[in-house]
């Protein structure tokens, strides 16, 4: 009796000794040995439910094209869904009677591809009687690098390059105002598309790609056919021309 207690004792001993170590373990640490298998419970039986868009759209006819797909392939699906349906027809008006800028006034200046010019027969339309007191002047219109801030930040030259009847701009957008009798009675945009230096030092003996990229950026696929319909038209035509 006096070896089996003396056993017990010790195997007790080993028991306790063995306890107060593992008590001695950081309270974080078992926190995170025990978060291991409740996380891995809840991401093996507790999934995301997939959404088929396609049984949500009930009301939404498509056209019979490729079963309903523009590109269906295993890396891309994207949905032939029909430009105008009674779903979407209450969004948009269509009727458009032009836009009213200026007070319904002619321009003052007008552009072409390379240059600015002023439209003097419309001067009178200005009440311009005096051309010593009359003059116009450009700014450049820069893009600022935005700063944790979306990207729609800008900015104009300091100084305004006065012009008398044609001037050719260099810049790709400008702001023109107008000043009579020290006061100002026109302001527009324009933009141009200036040709580039370094495309200009290209080899244009060079043997020429037969490929036409166009970017239409801002706008779906759908909203273009919807609101630019006489671009569509006219890009089909060239593309038909070129093919």
């Amino acid at each position: 009796m006096d070896w089996l207690s003396h056993q017990i004792k010790i195997k007790y001993r080993k028991f306790w000794k063995y306890f107060n170590r593992i008590t001695k373990v950081p309270g974080l640490l078992w926190i995170i040995l025990m978060s291991i298998p409740v996380f891995f419970i809840a991401f093996t039986h507790i999934r995301p439910k997939l959404t088929n868009i396609f049984t949500e759209m009930k009301n939404i006819e498509f056209e019979d094209r490729n079963k309903g797909y523009l590109i269906k392939t295993v890396g891309c699906k994207i949905p032939d869904l029909p430009v105008f349906s009674s779903d979407m027809a209450k969004y948009f008006e269509y009727e458009f009677d032009g836009a009213h800028c200026n007070k319904d006034l002619p321009p003052l200046v007008q552009s072409n591809l390379t240059s600015l010019f002023l439209d003097k027969d419309s001067l009178l339309k200005y009440n311009v009687s005096n051309l010593d007191l009359f003059y116009c002047c450009y700014k450049e219109l820069k893009r600022k690098i935005p700063v944790g801030r979306p990207d729609s930040q800008y900015e104009f030259s300091s100084v305004c390059s006065k012009f008398e009847k044609t001037v050719e701009i260099k810049e790709e957008f400008v702001l023109v105002e107008c000043i009579y009798d020290n006061e100002k009675i026109y302001k527009d945009l324009f933009a141009f598309i200036p040709p580039k230096h370094d495309v200009a030092l290209l080899d244009k003996n060079r043997k020429q790609f037969n490929i036409l990229i166009i970017g239409i950026d801002g706008i779906s696929r759908l909203n273009f056919h919807r609101q630019m319909n006489k671009t569509v038209k006219f890009l089909k035509q060239l593309i038909s021309q070129n093919s």
